[in-house]
């Protein structure tokens, strides 16, 4: 028997702002089920009236290619087809993608903090919403993507991180890798 879980994202939760964060994109992305489909071409020209700060676009297409093979059968289909716009910021440091299923939502470096880039993203899921009109969220993704430059003394990455690291004095000094999990359960779930 399924177990339903609700939980609840603290939009005021505070998080440390790192002054040299290793971010190098930070995502949001919403997979929706929309209720409308727009027309691609007046799309479009919407949200180039309404994004004047992104005037860098381009036109996505999404492709499938799938083959069957089997005695005396051999088969490929490939099928192309609109899947959405790309905007980027004058800077080219913000990425909104309004796709036919849902809206993507990236920051490249320098990351400015969470309440910044959480407003920006609303804002755009505000505007995608109002195209779409989304009955229902699949899927809500944030992920951060890290680089960490290679450091002689692996007792450093203080710097980038709350997380410590300490190496024995007889290891070597040089680290070939760092690999490290962190696991946030929710109330009622099994953190397992």
């Amino acid at each position: 028997m399924s177990k339903t879980f609700n939980f609840k994202i603290d939009f005021k939760e505070e998080f440390d702002n790192l002054p040299n964060a290793p971010i190098v994109d930070a995502v949001i992305h919403w997979q929706a089920e929309p209720t409308k489909t727009p027309d691609p071409n007046s799309l479009f020209e919407d949200l180039e009236t309404r994004l004047p700060d992104y005037p860098h676009f381009d036109s996505q297409t999404e492709i499938n290619i799938a083959t069957q093979a089997g005695p005396g059968v051999t088969a490929l289909s490939q099928k192309a087809q609109w899947h959405g716009f790309k905007f980027q910021s004058e800077d080219k440091h913000h990425i909104a993608q309004f796709n036919r299923n849902g809206f993507v939502f990236s920051r490249l470096k320098p990351y400015p903090d969470w309440d910044t880039f959480l407003r920006e993203a609303d804002r755009l899921w505000k505007i995608y919403c109002s195209f779409t009109e989304p009955e229902k969220i699949s899927r809500l993704g944030v992920r951060f993507i890290n680089l960490i430059t290679p450091i002689e003394d692996p007792n450093e990455l203080g710097k980038f991180s709350h997380f410590r690291h300490s190496v024995r004095p007889k290891w070597p000094s040089r680290s070939q890798a760092l690999c490290t999990r962190r696991h946030t359960g929710f109330p009622g779930m099994s953190t397992r």
